[in-house]
């Protein structure tokens, strides 16, 4: 059945003359109404669960005034996770930190018929979906006050934040499961420390804490006449000494809280390193795995985001049973440690690498997974998505 939003009465009415209907959160009822124009009126496919109630989702974010609607953060994602929940008969709005603050109901919705983003009222979501787009937004006292709110008004907030990669790091080391797992890491603002860290490893990683999409990250290598070469992703520079590299980055090391971290020397295909990305969301006690590829370094050898010159490879010509069930063991462990940890993670992704023996090694762990170039992959996580949301509402009411 469908419900429609008047513009002009800036309500939500049906036309299903027998049915009682309301979204659930709030009990507000949506009113019947035997003509609704639906040229001049926005429909929105719905399918009440428990016969009257309508499941709400609230897409989180930020404003943007640079976007013709205002909407800031990752609108592809937004664009499509929203039509696939219509589809899947469950109502769906972005809504942003600015308007929650100032409690005036507004939300935005995709109308089918013109295919553009369009301000509507909103009743309570039942669940938030946080998508928030940046660190610093998450950081500030508004999202602190919004995120308050949901908890006095018993709304389920799915994914609560930010990962931090140094304290993911120190909460998955005291994991026995995951330690192996783990390249040694330390923070890089320390000159005495860092150095002793890199006389162990030779080679190491250097990346802001809270970077995403491989910004920042270089590599820095020490050699036997103790000269240190730093490879950032287009160039490569050379210092005499330690204390030469370490007056060249410290400030940026401090400012920017960089971590250190042992390279592993990975695998190659045709000389160039690769590394995995693996989709998770979960399911009634199990995070399982949506998806699974490989990403490999071209141009240069640093990262292997394709943004920066890395290539898709396919997964299958690399899996066997043994890789399958070691990915889908840390990622069960780092779902659950979340969890207990940081708040309810439904959905997150992971960077691991191989090396050249076959030891598996976790990178990264991130909170807000972009979208996949991978078709299949997407299609699978709305999926699971709306799968989750209809797993949670049921879970919470009762």
């Amino acid at each position: 059945m469908n419900i429609y939003y008047v513009p002009e009465k800036r309500a939500w009415l049906h036309q299903e003359g027998n049915q009682k209907l309301y979204f659930s959160k709030d009990s507000a009822e949506i009113l019947y109404s035997e003509h609704i124009d639906s040229a001049e009126n926005y429909p929105v496919h719905v399918v009440p669960f428990k016969k009257t109630n309508v499941l709400s989702i609230g897409i989180l974010t930020c404003k943007n005034n640079k976007h013709e609607t205002s909407i800031g953060g990752n609108v592809p994602l937004f664009c499509e996770l929203h039509k696939h929940l219509a589809e899947e008969g469950i109502f769906s709005f972005v809504m942003t930190i600015e308007d929650v603050l100032l409690k005036n109901n507004k939300g935005y919705i995709i109308v089918p018929h013109t295919g553009k983003w369009e301000e509507v009222q909103v009743p309570l979501p039942d669940i938030v979906y946080n998508r928030i787009p940046s660190r610093s937004i998450e950081a500030t006292s508004r999202f602190k006050k919004v995120k308050e709110w949901f908890g006095s008004q018993s709304i389920v907030m799915f994914n609560p934040c930010f990962l931090d990669k140094y304290e993911m790091h120190t909460t998955f080391s005291k994991d026995p499961a995951l330690q192996c797992f783990l390249p040694d890491t330390i923070m890089a603002g320390s000159e005495t420390r860092l150095q002793k860290f890199i006389e162990n490893h030779k080679t190491i990683y250097l990346k802001p804490k809270k970077g995403n999409r491989g910004s920042g990250i270089f590599l820095a290598a020490l050699h036997h006449d103790g000269c240190i070469t730093a490879n950032e992703p287009h160039c490569s520079t050379s210092y005499e000494s330690f204390e030469a590299f370490w007056k060249h980055y410290s400030k940026q090391f401090k400012k920017k809280n960089y971590l250190a971290q042992q390279a592993i020397m990975s695998k190659k295909i045709d000389g160039h390193r690769y590394d995995f990305r693996v989709l998770v969301h979960y399911s009634f006690g199990v995070y399982s795995i949506s998806g699974k590829t490989v990403r490999m370094s071209q141009s240069q050898e640093i990262t292997t985001h394709v943004p920066n010159g890395g290539k898709l490879y396919p997964y299958k010509l690399l899996r066997t049973g043994k890789l399958d069930a070691t990915i889908q063991d840390i990622a069960q462990r780092c779902g659950t440690i979340l969890s207990e940890h940081f708040g309810f993670f439904g959905e997150f992704s992971m960077d691991l690498g191989e090396d050249e023996t076959g030891n598996i090694y976790l990178y990264e762990v991130n909170s807000k997974p972009m979208q996949f170039d991978e078709t299949a992959i997407e299609k699978k996580r709305l999926k699971q998505l709306s799968s989750l949301f209809k797993d949670i509402s049921k879970y919470s009411d009762n």
